[in-house]
């Protein structure tokens, strides 16, 4: 087959949960003897070059335009063009796009079939955080997922919430989790450093950050010695402020001890954190799926992750994993120190968290899945194209 993701962060520039799936997928794809393309539109500044060939993936980064009022839907526009520019050429069969900010609205017709894949929209994350809805970006949101000829959710949740918010019953009723590299991993638990707590991810508030350190706060009050470990770029909170900067604010006025920002690193320095950290934590409000904690479950480190959106849809509470109340920083302070104080505990959920991925995340099994959809989705339009000039 010959793919297309529409992609605007794709690896190894600044990116998120969107950029670090598409790119694992593509490369399992390509490895499958596939062709595969990835498209989007990048700021001018953005650290990548406009063409690489990432692995076998070709990877093209168009800049945005710089005129202030009508450039971004310029971007959208040619973004179209060169879409079907490439369907027309025959090279490509069907094209994907993330739900996020609705790159695919209004486009116009093509001779290959559209997917939108359900990550979680900018209005469901406004819709949950009861912020006041973009009316622009919702009905851009709306218009792509009307557009789509199929759809995919990467959780039941985010599948469900989706067609809830929006008002849309979508037909297709397919969830894919992502796909997840699984490292090497040594057995030995001894080899993990005991006072070590990680937390990797955009630093807002949908990724509870600031219950995390309010948290923090009961932890190292009874455990001096321990170290949270922040890695991730810097997100805006509710009054558009940096939360890194609040973060900062936060340890100075509460004297908070054994807090290290470490920003947005590349994805090997992640997993060499979940390799060697006693524990990770994602005290998350609103998650499609959350990659990066299914890696580090792949790492096999103890995860604790949120009761709310899909935690229970990825976690067994108290058997691969712990699930807290995002919006109790004393629960979640109180699961910490659990797994802190408790080897034998930490060292069976981290095996059992391990152990899932393996068996139903991995790489292998979910490039499978994203094979066989995509096959059915390009003959399906195809035989609807079909019966409808025949008829």
């Amino acid at each position: 087959m010959k793919i297309c993701f529409i992609c605007n962060e794709y690896p190894p520039g600044p990116h998120g949960g969107i950029g670090t799936s598409t790119q694992v997928l593509a490369r399992a794809l390509v490895e499958r003897g596939h062709i595969v393309r990835v498209v989007g539109v990048y700021k001018s500044d953005y650290p990548s070059p406009d063409f690489e060939n990432d692995q076998g993936v070709q990877v093209w980064r168009l800049r945005q335009n710089s005129l202030p009022k009508l450039g971004w839907l310029l971007d959208r526009m040619r973004l179209f063009f060169l879409i079907r520019k490439l369907s027309r050429r025959g090279e490509i069969d069907i094209v994907e796009a993330p739900d996020y900010q609705g790159w695919t609205a209004y486009w116009g017709k093509l001779p290959i079939p559209i997917c939108v894949r359900l990550h979680g929209s900018g209005t469901i994350i406004k819709h949950m955080l009861k912020r006041q809805k973009e009316t622009l970006s919702t009905e851009l949101e709306k218009a792509a997922l009307k557009r789509a000829d199929v759809h995919v959710g990467i959780s039941s949740y985010i599948l469900k919430t989706t067609q809830e918010i929006f008002g849309i019953r979508f037909n297709d009723q397919v969830v894919i989790h992502h796909p997840v590299v699984v490292p090497f991993s040594l057995d030995d638990y001894a080899r993990r450093k005991k006072n070590v707590v990680v937390f990797a991810g955009t630093l807002n508030e949908n990724k509870g950050i600031l219950s995390l350190i309010d948290a923090w706060v009961r932890v190292t009050r009874e455990l001096p010695n321990s170290e949270l470990h922040l890695y991730g770029k810097d997100g805006l909170l509710n009054d558009g402020k940096s939360a890194q900067k609040m973060i900062v604010q936060k340890i100075a006025k509460q004297e908070i001890v054994n807090v290290f920002l470490h920003g947005h690193v590349a994805k090997d320095e992640i997993y060499m954190a979940f390799s060697n950290a006693r524990l990770s934590v994602f005290p998350s409000f609103i998650e499609g799926l959350s990659l990066v904690t299914l890696e580090s479950m792949a790492s096999g480190c103890p995860t604790i992750f949120t009761v709310r959106a899909s935690g229970p849809e990825i976690i067994f509470d108290g058997e691969d994993g712990v699930l807290v109340n995002p919006s109790r920083p004393d629960e979640i302070a109180e699961q910490i120190l659990r797994l802190l104080k408790d080897d034998m505990l930490a060292q069976r959920i981290g095996r059992n968290g391990r152990q899932k991925i393996l068996t139903g995340f991995s790489v292998e099994k979910l490039t499978t899945l994203n094979e066989i959809f995509f096959q059915r989705a390009i003959q399906n339009f195809y035989e609807s194209t079909n019966q409808r000039v025949m008829s």
